[in-house]
């Protein structure tokens, strides 16, 4: 069905330089669509001499023939408000501006005198400027407005003998684009066309059969369209003629900052440094000076903060000289004293509090996500937007970890980038301590033809229905962000308020992770609780895996407010701030490994062990493995595999715990137990440690099957189709 066709019923139209060529073919277009025209013509030559009525009546006689409106002036536009009287004095408003007027007085640079600068200057860009601000205020007052400014490839791009020219049409475009801010607000529009047609300006220039190819007709619908009132596009520039029409955007590499809080800015560090300052490499497409001045405010914060440790190797802390610092996540061993074991190296059960986790992973992973495969982009353009954290083994209180970093898949979401980080942390020994997933939004790099779906998306977590279990309150300090910002992360937005009032926040907003600090500490209060009755006494189960979704902003001194629904190993828990009821913090869930090793049913061949007995020894790695793993499932890989299989990890003291990998419907499942229905197509058994390295790579399948440390039963060779989950 055939699109119903643009009108323009009552509206008013003015049209400077309508008397032939472009102008021309606008007023005819307008008024056979119902406009009401406004045909104003000097009546001078391509030069700007001489003055005659005859252009400007003769489109008014045209368009009365046809049936059309139309009065004619013939006033320079240099005249400015003149013009606009004739249609209010005739019509009684004014609804659309196309400043079409234009002369030629070319020359080359070197010969071109002040006159042939003044002449063009004066008729194409004052002249738009007096005819647009005597029709301003009318179309203010109207709240309706389509403003046309007439550019040209010559200021686009420069052209020879044409300074002035080139120069009046640039400014063309700068002056459409602050009335199309100032404008906004009363819904006036103003757009830059740099039109391609056959004119009188064009004559001697284009061949006859190049000009009857681009004739002006071709050129006005673009006009009828940008000026319609159902057209809300501003701030455009476009090109256009034949029949084609683009549009044009500024476009400017990300640059290179060369300088720091202890070296300058010098020749010499631009001449290094230039093949970066022009790589177009994700160039990005500035909309106006406040991104500039943004820009610039973020370099100018940068040199004040002290530079981020870039080695991927750190102490997580010093039992004597530098105690988790988890103060900084608002643990308060006076209001609680189960906090002390978190907060107090000399503590009888001091620990590391399960979210320092993420800062050795953070120390090491600037250079991957500055520059993931050349997707380079600007830090102030990142989005933290989801976390995840397993747990191989408790996280050390001191000693040396070195965390590895690699990128898992950048996904393309049409607005932005998300970018999905996988982050290894071990220890000397070179066994893994945790794995931190990061889930990046990269504002504005999306459109780049990427994928839209990814196998590693983080697994999704739902909110109960039910009433919560538990629901903590706390109040945040003022100065928690501040606080916070001691961990390493000097993002000026956390600390300075001019850099939070540029992202738009009112003030300095808490730091994500630090907001993911609270809400664990509340699910190991309340699940404390339910474990050991009306007080949190510190004895806080293991945690194999926690995930979060950062949801909106945190400001420091708003009270937070938890609600943790607890279902035997796993806690699902959300954040919101109770001053704004806001969520904050959702799709929450951790997994606590004892529970988890203890809810497990005993395999076949086990039933003489009591649960006791399997609840002994250290945590099983096995846990925090297949946690991670439900990150990898997808719909791809269950057409893949096709099948069911079991694995039987055994411990140090050799009992048999149970998983489940059913790869054989959806986006497939794994849990605890056995299969919840049918047989497996096949079983896996060996050790706890044995199935560590393999999933590490360490331990080859194949070899691993002939030394005897990996048993299989049933269809084994379903077994080569585990790649797709072990090697996604």
């Amino acid at each position: 069905m055939a699109s119903s066709a643009l009108r323009f019923d009552g509206r008013v139209v003015l049209i400077t330089g309508a008397g032939n060529g472009l102008g021309r073919a606008y007023a005819l277009a307008f008024a056979e669509r119902g406009a009401k025209v406004v045909v104003n013509d000097l009546g001078g030559s391509v030069s700007g001499e001489g003055k005659s009525t005859r252009a400007a009546d003769d489109v008014v006689a045209e368009i009365k023939r046809k049936g059309g409106i139309a009065v004619a002036n013939y006033d320079s536009v240099e005249a400015g408000k003149s013009l606009v009287d004739t249609a209010i004095r005739n019509f009684g408003r004014l609804d659309i501006l196309v400043n079409n007027a234009g002369i030629l007085r070319d020359k080359s640079f070197s010969k071109m005198a002040e006159a042939e600068w003044d002449a063009v200057y004066n008729v194409h860009l004052k002249g738009s400027f007096l005819v647009t601000r005597a029709a301003w205020d009318v179309m203010r007052e109207q709240q309706f407005g389509r403003v046309i400014m007439t550019s040209s490839t010559s200021g686009l791009y420069g052209n020879f003998g044409q300074a002035n020219y080139s120069a009046a049409k640039l400014g063309l475009v700068g002056l459409a684009h602050t009335l199309a801010i100032e404008g906004r607000k009363y819904n006036i529009t103003c757009n830059a066309v740099a039109p391609t047609a056959g004119s009188r300006l064009s004559a001697g220039v284009m061949p006859p059969s190049y000009a009857a190819a681009v004739k002006p007709e071709f050129v006005a619908p673009l006009l009828l369209w940008l000026c319609h009132d159902s057209c809300t596009e501003t701030k455009g520039i476009y090109e256009v003629g034949g029949g084609w029409v683009s549009k044009l955007r500024l476009e400017r590499t990300l640059g290179a900052v060369m300088r720091s809080p202890t070296t300058t800015i010098t020749p010499e560090t631009v001449r290094d440094k230039w093949s970066v300052i022009t790589d177009w490499t994700n160039a990005d497409h500035p909309e106006s000076t406040d991104q500039t001045t943004k820009r610039m405010l973020e370099i100018i914060e940068a040199m004040k903060a002290a530079p981020a440790p870039s080695s991927s190797s750190s102490s997580p802390s010093s039992s004597r000289d530098e105690p988790v610092d988890v103060v900084r996540l608002g643990c308060d061993p006076v209001e609680r004293p189960s906090d002390l074991a978190y907060t107090y190296e000399s503590a009888d059960n001091f620990a590391a509090f399960p979210t320092f986790a993420v800062i050795p992973a953070q120390l090491s992973m600037g250079s991957t996500i500055l520059d993931m495969d050349g997707f380079r982009f600007h830090p102030m353009m990142l989005l933290h937007g989801e976390q995840h954290i397993a747990f191989h083994k408790p996280m050390p209180t001191e000693g040396t970890v070195t965390s590895t970093a690699r990128m898992l898949d950048i996904v393309d979401k049409g607005s932005g980038a998300l970018a999905l980080l996988q982050v290894d942390t071990r220890d000397t020994s070179g066994a893994l301590v945790c794995t931190n997933t990061f889930s990046l939004f990269v504002r504005g790099k999306g459109g780049f033809g990427g994928p839209t779906t990814t196998k590693h998306a983080l697994p999704r977590v739902s909110v109960p229905s039910s009433p919560p279990t538990n629901v903590i309150e706390e109040k945040t300090h003022t100065n928690q962000a501040a606080v916070y910002r001691l961990s390493g992360d000097f993002n000026p937005l956390h600390i300075d308020l001019n850099m939070a009032k540029v992202a738009n926040f009112k003030q300095p907003i808490l730091h994500g992770l630090c907001t993911m600090g609270y809400g664990i500490r509340h699910v190991l209060q309340a699940c404390s609780k339910t474990a050991n009755g009306d007080d949190d006494t510190g004895n806080h189960p293991t945690i194999a895996s926690l995930q979060a979704r950062f949801a909106s902003p945190v400001f420091p001194g708003e009270t937070l407010q938890t609600s943790v629904w607890q279902d035997g190993s796993t806690a699902v828990f959300q954040v919101k701030v109770v001053e704004r009821d806001a969520v904050v913090l959702t799709a929450g869930r951790v997994v606590f490994a004892s529970d988890a090793d203890a809810a497990a049913p005993p395999a076949a061949g086990t039933a003489n062990k009591t649960e006791q007995q399997q609840q002994q020894g250290p945590a099983l790695k096995a846990t925090a493995i297949f946690e991670r793993m439900k990150a990898t499932l997808s719909e791809k890989m269950v057409k893949k595999a096709n099948a069911i299989f079991q694995w039987n990890i055994k411990d140090a003291a050799k009992n048999t715990h149970v998983w489940t990998v059913d790869l054989k419907k959806g986006s497939g499942e794994i849990y605890r137990g056995q299969p919840k229905s049918g047989r497996p197509g096949c079983t896996l058994t060996l050790s706890d440690d044995d199935f560590a390295q393999l999933v590490d790579g360490k331990l080859d399948p194949m070899k691993a099957f002939m030394s005897g440390k990996l048993k299989l039963s049933g269809n084994m060779m379903l077994a080569q189709k585990l790649q797709v989950l072990l090697r996604p």
